[in-house]
């Protein structure tokens, strides 16, 4: 039996037992779980069903569910802003299922994005209500981080061994251009809470996953997660405090990504900027199919076409079945303006309600709130950005770190309601640091 095998099994058997008696315990395997994918990644070892009963994080999955329920579903009390963002992905999930019906396609390739949401969303329903403290907040991200942190490593073990696994095959069904930006989140989270550890071990973990993940995204030749991850940097040296210690940290991460990133992966990079008679196939196809998505919107701005539709319609209208290569004009196209202002919406407003948390003079419950905030920002600045590039669905970090960004939202709130803070806008003095 192999180390894989041995591993998932026992996870999967605590995940079921624990997660009835803690639901958050429950909610940090079944994440675990997910973002790791067994089957994807020991799928030489690990069989598609636990002792060919059912899925791993479906059985763990199942199990925090009940444990949910007995605990009464958690505690609701969000807060204006963290509600606001959570209606908005509840309104966006049933406006895919609304314009999926009204175009008859329910059952033909939308019902399984829809099933994947429900799993997604019931993930995240469970994180927000039941997280209570920031230790358990610490707890999820380092859970995220180290999951992520994993599957990085045997991805650069399979590179270093003379196979690029994830530009020949992909990972968990994901090709090279979707699953970067997994790393792209991951590589933000994982450096931030390096540059605020203060424990040296944590630190150096921390710092070293952030490499892996980084190194991830030059091998796999995205140039998408390049320019993702390039954004999340900027962002990262906009927000962070200017202190020595932490500018050195960055200029040492930006002298090790320019060295981990080499002359083809620059070269590639430099190939995104190229004017338009330079520009390849793959980059005028992009552009392409923005531009009919755009003309889909306006041929049908209420319902859109429905969900996963695109590849059909492309096939019909234009003789070629290819993706959008766009989350966003994806969503347009499919859903419609009421899906993609929904969509946007939530994004957007975790980001901007976050601005006023990540500052340091803005008093805090805990000084961690504006570590969290501002890597939550900074992550999903980079994903929006890699998001442009890719029509991807569903995936499950880019939810959590809303997820995170909500919870946050939800502890200044309660902080707020019960000091009734008014901020010093013109104050510069840091209230916090994170020890």
């Amino acid at each position: 039996m192999s180390k894989g095998l041995i591993f998932t099994n026992l996870l999967t058997m605590v995940g079921i037992v624990f997660g009835i008696l803690n639901p958050f315990v429950g909610l940090c395997i079944y994440i675990c779980l997910a973002i790791i994918n067994p089957t994807a990644l020991w799928f030489f070892s690990v069989p598609e069903k636990f002792f060919g009963i059912a899925g791993y994080s479906f059985l763990v999955g199942v199990s925090m569910l009940v444990g949910w329920f007995f605990a009464g579903f958690g505690k609701w009390n969000l807060g204006q802003k963290a509600g606001l963002i959570v209606l908005l992905l509840v309104f966006n999930f049933f406006w895919m299922y609304i314009s999926s019906a009204a175009n008859g396609v329910l059952a033909y390739g939308a019902s399984h994005q829809l099933i994947q949401f429900v799993k997604l969303y019931l993930a995240f329903f469970l994180g927000i209500t039941i997280i209570h403290n920031i230790q358990q907040l610490k707890a999820l991200i380092w859970v995220i981080i180290l999951s992520e942190g994993y599957v990085a490593y045997d991805l650069n073990n399979s590179y270093m061994e003379g196979f690029n696994r994830l530009t020949e095959i992909g990972f968990a069904g994901l090709d090279n251009n979707f699953f970067v930006l997994t790393m792209v989140i991951n590589a933000v989270l994982a450096f931030y809470t390096g540059l605020f550890e203060t424990k040296l071990w944590r630190k150096g973990l921390a710092f070293f996953i952030a490499a892996l993940n980084a190194h991830v995204i030059f091998f796999s030749m995205s140039r998408g997660g390049m320019l993702s991850l390039l954004i999340s940097g900027i962002a990262i040296v906009w927000f962070i405090p200017k202190k020595p210690s932490y500018v050195l940290f960055m200029i040492i991460a930006l002298c090790a990504a320019l060295y981990m990133a080499g002359p083809s992966v620059r070269d590639r990079f430099a190939s995104t900027f190229v004017d338009a008679k330079e520009r390849d196939e793959s980059s005028q196809g992009r552009l392409t199919s923005w531009k009919n998505c755009l003309m889909v919107m306006r041929d049908n701005p209420v319902f859109g076409i429905g969900l996963r539709q695109w590849l059909p319609y492309t096939r019909t209208k234009h003789g070629m079945q290819i993706e959008a290569h766009s989350m966003w004009m994806q969503a347009s196209a499919e859903q419609g303006i009421p899906g993609i202002l929904s969509l946007l919406g939530a994004f957007g407003l975790t980001i901007l309600n976050l601005i006023r948390i990540s500052k340091e003079r803005t008093p805090t419950s805990d000084p961690y709130l504006h570590i969290a905030a501002q890597m939550a920002i900074c992550a999903l600045i980079g994903f929006c950005i890699g998001a442009q590039f890719v029509s991807v669905f569903a995936l499950e970090i880019s939810y959590y770190t809303i997820m995170i960004g909500c919870i946050v939202l939800k502890f200044q709130q309660e902080y707020d309601n019960q000091n009734q803070y008014v901020p010093n806008l013109a104050s510069d003095q840091p209230y916090y640091r994170y020890e």
